[in-house]
């Protein structure tokens, strides 16, 4: 896609027209949007977005001016080193977008790649965490129970992965067994 401004004026005959065309720079993107699956806390996954200069003059990023902002924007990053600050006319370069959760839930920020382009060049991104749950690994030791009595232990489980976990206390696992 090419930007252009046109001028008309009228000429002998008159219904000769001359088109002047003035073509700027544009920054086009390769998505609008990028989505990450179950990531565990503390891993990376990466995805990319290909930039393209498609007008007519060269696209010049403001290095300082790419930034991710919202409100889960601390669980993404891009390298802005990977940009080239000039981008001539037809020329393209993939950059890499980084999601790297460190806490669980969902993330939602929006990539800002800010320069002279006359569209703005902006990119949602979500991410989201899966559960992963940790049982104390020691075995429960309920000692010597009589018959016709209960004990009570408490077992310890801890959400150690990405997203939210659910736990069903009316789940069949225990059908059949002593326990409940």
């Amino acid at each position: 896609t090419t930007v252009l401004q046109f001028s008309v004026q009228n000429m002998d005959p008159p219904d000769a027209v001359i088109l002047n065309c003035v073509s700027g720079p544009l920054l086009e993107l390769s998505t609008k949007q990028l989505s990450w699956g179950s990531v565990d806390v503390g891993g990376v996954q990466s995805k990319s977005i290909k930039l393209t200069s498609a007008g007519g003059e060269a696209v010049v990023i403001d290095l300082e001016g790419v930034l991710i902002t919202g409100t889960g924007a601390e669980a993404f990053a891009i390298p802005v080193e990977t940009f080239k600050e000039t981008l001539p006319p037809g020329h393209s370069m993939t950059v890499s977008v980084l999601f790297a959760p460190t806490d669980v839930g969902e993330f939602d920020a929006s990539l800002e790649i800010a320069s002279n382009s006359y569209e703005p060049a902006v990119v949602e991104l979500n991410g989201l965490t899966a559960p992963d749950a940790l049982f104390d690994a020691n075995p429960v030791d309920f000692g010597y129970v009589a018959s016709g009595t209960e004990k009570i232990v408490t077992v310890s489980v801890d959400n150690v992965g990405a997203g939210y976990l659910s736990l069903d206390p009316d789940a069949s696992a225990l059908d059949d067994t002593p326990f409940s």
